[in-house]
C-alpha cells in the first residue's frame, strides 16, 4: 500500500544517512534542545526542589510558566552577551574567539548562581551590558580542542563596569 508520508519519511532517512552536513545540522539541533531541557532542570531544582510546584493544575501551570520565564531570561541574557562580544571580536578580528563564540550555547547558565539572592530596583536603570561585556575577555590561548563547561570567561577589570558581575540586583 503506497503512503506518501512514509515516502517521505523514506527519503528524508536516505538523505540524513548520505549527507554528512545534515546530520551534522540534526545533531546541532538535538544539541540545543537537549541544554534548553537541561537548563529548565536546572531551574526546578533550584532550593532542593526537583519538581514543579503546586498543589492545584492550575498552580503547576503557573509553576511552569514561571520557569519558563526564567529560562527565557537566562538565553535573552546570554544571547544579548554573546552578541555583544560577537561584535566585539569581528570588530578586533580575532578569529580564534569568533569560533569560540559561534560554539557557545546562549542556553548556559553555569555563569548564573540561580540560588543565589536577588533584589530588583525600581529606579528604571538598566544593566549596562556594554560595560559588562568591556570587562570580559574570551579566554581562547587556554583551550584547544572541547570547550570546557565553564571558566570561558574572565574579567578583565572589574572597575569598568558600572554593575556588579554578578546577576544581582541592589535596591
Amino acid at each position: 500500500m503506497y503512503s506518501p508520508a512514509l515516502e517521505q519519511f523514506s527519503f528524508y532517512t536516505l538523505r540524513y544517512l548520505c549527507d554528512p552536513q545534515l546530520e551534522r545540522s540534526v545533531h546541532r539541533s538535538q544539541n540545543r534542545i537537549e541544554s534548553y531541557h537541561q537548563l529548565r532542570a536546572a531551574i526546578a531544582q533550584i532550593g532542593g526542589k526537583k519538581e514543579l510546584t503546586g498543589r492545584t493544575d492550575i498552580e503547576i501551570v503557573i509553576s511552569n510558566q514561571c520557569a519558563r520565564l526564567i529560562a527565557n531570561a537566562i538565553i535573552y541574557y546570554n544571547s544579548a552577551i554573546l552578541s555583544r562580544l560577537l561584535a566585539k571580536y569581528e570588530a578586533s578580528g580575532n578569529a580564534k574567539a569568533l569560533a569560540l563564540i559561534k560554539k557557545l550555547s546562549p542556553a548556559a547558565w553555569r555563569h548564573i548562581h540561580l540560588n543565589g539572592h536577588y533584589t530588583f530596583r525600581g529606579d528604571g536603570r538598566l544593566i549596562d551590558l556594554d560595560a559588562i561585556v568591556a570587562g570580559l575577555e574570551l579566554g581562547v590561548t587556554e583551550f584547544s580542542g572541547d570547550i570546557p563547561s565553564s571558566g570561558i570567561f574572565r574579567v578583565v577589570d572589574s572597575r569598568r563596569c558600572s554593575q556588579p558581575m554578578k546577576s544581582r540586583l541592589h535596591s
